[in-house]
């Protein structure tokens, strides 16, 4: 609606004596105030210590608003104002950024709680108050963290359904810190399994909820990029343990400062907590719609569709799963979570230093090489984040795997026992090392958190992603604690050669049932 003439002579008059005092701006269009309003602006306007702000009171969907500084009076009563644009969009940009970054966070910490172990293990296999650590015994200390995070997804459903995606993510960080103060602490080695176990639990927690609320919030022409953003965070926490192995390492109880340092991205996520707003799809499924509404406003997310808050209902109970139009995404998020596991990567992650040290590196060494692999990968995950959205999930996650496999495969030709005694097999088992877990990056990693979040209806997303997350911890804790008794029957190349065959069945599984998910909207997805 223009602004008419009485409203400009009011203007001149109130402002004539206050023209030489503004501070002048530099223009990017120059229109009178009677002209018709931009498209930007509402019809409102109001008058802002030397301001006239347009689009105070915007509705939802309406486009950005508009800050107009007033340049020059003009004396034929029109007066001429300028658009300095207020640049809205960047703003709530940088919320989402913020967003994303603080519940990252906690994937930061699954990254350094189960990667840290890597290097302890140097450390703790002999020579401290624990005592000499057999093969079972460090199978145990491994996979202890595993079997926690099956109870931890498990508990997630219920809890993110009942409280909250944003009090669930927070709580979290009560079991971290306490983990990670336990296991600093403790003098027996059941003690630190069971606080091992407590950290576990909140990476049960953290995998199942992080990608799907950031799923939640996000728009969905960004959702695989900020989504992806949460397996990034997670290799750049375990990228965060090896520098702490390394630097730790050299002081007197060396393993327990590995544990200890675990609380500090919990405590970095509490500080930041006031930029984590409640997801907007569990505030309508609970009725309160217009909170969601809110959120969405502030995040720049207005496109989104919300759920009605009839369907709060379906969430309370596992037998949901069940229902017949759940199957298929049941089948694909439970079946992509176990084979992320059964392709061995959490082998590779865990014992990287144990396998470098096998074949010829010194400790240090093999810290140092795992850190820099693990510089690679970060580096992969974060080019996946900028291209998930444009190529879609299914043709990256082909590629990758096919670069597993030949990665893999260079790790089984450096411990065929055939082939012992060539110089150049530790550097082909480095190389191996590093074009499997470069390629798992933007492949087996990322993905199957990114489709588990988009596959499920609103209805029953917080217990299908907390079901096939505990499928995912389930194939971890076998993969993990059955390793090394493999190894002493198969030979380490007889498991990398297990581990290929897992490659190719998901190959075939991805090829065969998994639907492209790229630019659909969360509750379309599943049809």
């Amino acid at each position: 609606m223009s602004v008419n003439y009485k409203v400009s002579k009011v203007l001149v008059t109130k402002l004539s004596s206050a023209v030489s005092k503004v501070t002048w701006h530099s223009c990017r269009k120059t229109v009178p105030l009677s002209a018709p309003r931009p498209a930007s602006s509402s019809s409102r306007a109001r008058v802002l210590s030397g301001h006239m702000r347009v689009g105070a009171g915007r509705r939802p969907g309406e486009a950005p608003r508009s800050t107009t500084h007033i340049s020059r009076v003009d004396k034929t009563d029109s007066v001429l104002y300028t658009f300095d644009d207020y640049d809205e969009e960047k703003e709530t940009s940088n919320r989402l950024r913020l967003l994303t970054f603080t519940a990252c966070l906690s994937m930061i910490q699954f990254g350094y709680a189960t990667g840290i172990i890597a290097g302890a293990l140097l450390y703790l296999e002999t020579g401290t108050m624990l005592g000499t650590l057999t093969t079972i015994d460090k199978s145990f200390v491994v996979s202890s963290i595993t079997f926690g995070a099956v109870l931890g997804t498990v508990l997630c459903g219920y809890l993110s359904a009942k409280y909250g995606r944003r009090w669930t993510l927070l709580s979290n960080n009560l079991l971290y810190m306490l983990g990670a103060v336990g296991a600093a602490c403790a003098q027996s080695l059941p003690a630190l399994i069971a606080f091992r176990f407590i950290s576990g639990i909140g990476v049960g927690v953290s995998t199942a909820l992080t990608t799907m609320y950031i799923a939640e919030c996000v728009p969905s022409s960004k959702r695989g990029q900020l989504g992806g953003l949460a397996p990034l965070c997670g290799t750049f926490g375990i990228l965060l343990s090896y520098f702490a192995s390394l630097l730790l390492g050299q002081l007197d109880g060396n393993w327990r400062w590995m544990m200890l340092a675990g609380v500090l991205p919990s405590l970095l996520q509490l500080a930041l907590s006031r930029h984590l707003p409640e997801s907007p799809r569990w505030l309508a499924t609970v009725g309160r719609k217009v909170e969601a509404q809110m959120v969405l406003q502030n995040i720049g997310n207005t496109e989104a569709a919300l759920p009605t808050a009839g369907e709060s209902e379906a969430v309370r109970g596992w037998t949901t799963l069940l229902k017949p139009r759940l199957r298929k995404p049941v089948l694909i998020g439970a079946t992509l979570n176990a084979f992320q596991q059964m392709c061995g990567i959490n082998v590779v992650v865990y014992f990287a230093p144990k396998i470098l040290t096998q074949i010829g590196f010194g400790k240090e060494q093999s810290i140092i090489l795992t850190a820099v692999i693990g510089i690679m990968q970060l580096l992969s995950t974060f080019t996946l984040t900028k291209v998930v959205d444009t190529y879609g999930r299914r043709p990256l996650a082909f590629a990758g795997i096919a670069g597993m496999i030949l990665g893999l495969s260079a790790l089984m030709a450096s411990f065929w026992p055939a082939l012992q005694g060539i110089t150049w097999l530790p550097l082909l088992a480095v190389a191996g090392i590093l074009l499997y877990r470069v390629s798992f990056s933007f492949s087996m990693g990322p993905i199957p958190y990114i489709i588990t979040a988009e596959v499920f209806p609103t209805s029953a997303r917080s217990l299908g992603v907390a079901f096939s997350s505990a499928t995912q911890w389930m194939m971890n804790f076998m993969v993990s604690i059955t390793f090394l008794p493999l190894v002493g029957l198969l030979g380490s190349h007889g498991v990398w050669l297990i581990y290929i065959s897992m490659c190719l069945m998901a190959a075939g599984f991805i090829a065969q049932v998994v639907p492209e998910t790229k630019g659909r909207d969360m509750d379309d997805t599943s049809d």
